[in-house]
């Protein structure tokens, strides 16, 4: 489960970051910066996993439920202003 949702991960930070790029986001830098600390979350998971799997898990569900609410209600939001001006929808 974890290699899928890293696999996941990055190809979509990929093209979400590609698409800042293109389309000169003006919170570029901040968007990124939370992606990473999301991969480094996802290590630190995968740490804890080699220690304990059952509470990877958890740790894992809980992690991704914030992430979910916060990141995608939050912060994804404010750039799709951006993606829609470019014909993105």
């Amino acid at each position: 489960m974890y290699r899928q949702l890293e696999i996941y991960a990055n190809a979509h930070f990929k093209l979400e970051e590609g698409y800042f790029r293109q389309f000169k986001y003006e919170k570029v830098k901040e968007h990124i910066n939370k992606h990473r600390n999301f991969k480094f979350n996802l290590i630190a998971v995968k740490n804890i996993m080699a220690h304990d799997r059952s509470m990877a898990s958890s740790v894992l569900m809980d992690y991704l439920e914030e992430w979910l609410i916060h990141h995608v209600r939050e912060a994804d939001r404010l750039y799709v202003k951006c993606f829609k001006e470019h014909g993105l929808k």
